[in-house]
């Protein structure tokens, strides 16, 4: 494109007399006729080449960035897979919890496995629909509640485990974390920092809506935070998103989990496994998306890749910490006693 309007002018010029005339005119070097439409084509194109320049540089260090961008969690050696529970053979609490107990079970004793788990909405996986919903602190006035919402996610034991999540405070969730007992809760960062700035998360109450009664059944009830994990990006690598809250199978069953497991098994071995044990606790039972965690990280590199270039490549031009570029484009005309001097350019592209 820059060729096509660069090349333009000179063929209208050429267009408008003589061509052979004009190309006598073209190699004098005296300073009759109007030189300055060639010197400002001459100069606006090297002038866009050196921006072109210092654009594909600052491109390259924003995707440099996006391939640092911490997930929240270390997909490397993790193989997951999904599972939907019908509600003809899944409509209770303790038929779903029972099969999801069992079969991590049956995970964790296979060859290789370091740890296993499960979660209602697998980071980086937008083939489900979102779940999020209002939350509070207890006791914040009435004109305080139902203003900000959270990400909910149904998870098993061991799952921050698994997936190499930061458990920063607190533990994890436990097979007697159930509705029978104190009914808990696990919060990111953001959240408990948010909601309780400066101050320790772990005992603090929350009103959430969970469903101990049966999938979808939600009630709004208390629940105690038992741990703090760092946030984990769960729609892309260029945006935080909301505050994060986890709640145990029993209090919050959703109709389909994916189990993560942290294996050193190749995944042709491990793929068969899992058909095994699935297949062992439920005839009907399809396992869907059996693939490494890690697609799902670099699939969302590649959705983001394109938008973030294009906006951080501008936006970093001014906003790089230590970074200044300045461009200059002399045209230095000089006069019939210099014309050695008469045509030359100057661009120079710094960063600082």
């Amino acid at each position: 494109m820059t060729g096509v309007l660069f090349g333009l002018a000179p063929a209208l010029l050429a267009a408008r007399g003589d061509l052979v005339e004009i190309l006598k005119e073209s190699g004098q070097t005296t300073t009759t006729g109007k030189p300055w439409l060639r010197q400002f084509l001459i100069v606006s194109e090297v002038s866009l080449g050196c921006i072109l320049l210092v654009g594909t540089g600052l491109m390259i260090r924003t995707f440099t960035s996006l391939l640092r961008v911490d997930p929240g969690f270390r997909p490397e050696n993790v193989i997951t897979f999904q599972l939907s529970f019908p509600g003809s053979r899944y409509g209770t609490v303790e038929s779903l919890t029972n099969f999801l107990k069992e079969l991590q079970i049956d995970l964790s004793a296979m060859p290789g496995t370091q740890s296993a788990g499960g979660v209602s909405h697998l980071p980086l996986d937008e083939g489900l629909g979102n779940w999020y919903s209002y939350y509070w602190p207890e006791g914040a006035p009435i004109q305080q509640q139902n203003t900000v919402m959270a990400d909910h996610r149904s998870t098993l034991p061991g799952y921050f485990r698994t997936i190499g999540a930061t458990l920063l405070a607190g533990r994890e969730f436990e097979d007697t974390d159930d509705a029978a007992h104190t009914h808990v809760a696990i919060v990111d960062d953001t959240l408990a920092g948010q909601t309780w700035p400066a101050q320790d998360a772990i005992g603090k109450k929350l009103s959430v809506e969970d469903s101990p009664t049966g999938p979808f059944q939600f009630e709004r009830e208390s629940v105690v935070v038992i741990g703090v994990v760092k946030h984990i990006q769960a729609h892309s690598l260029t945006s935080k998103g909301r505050g994060q809250i986890y709640l145990p199978v029993p209090l919050a069953p959703r109709p389909v989990y994916s189990l993560v497991v942290q294996t050193t098994a190749p995944m042709q071995t491990f793929a068969a496994y899992v058909q095994q044990a699935v297949k062992k606790l439920d005839k009907d039972m399809p396992v869907s998306n059996l693939r490494p965690q890690m697609d799902y990280v670099e699939k969302a590199r590649a959705q983001t890749r394109f938008v973030t270039l294009l906006a951080g490549g501008a936006r970093n031009v001014s906003s790089f910490p230590g970074m200044h570029w300045h461009l200059w484009c002399d045209i230095l005309f000089g006069s019939p006693a210099e014309p050695r001097d008469r045509h030359s350019h100057r661009c120079r592209c710094e960063f600082g």
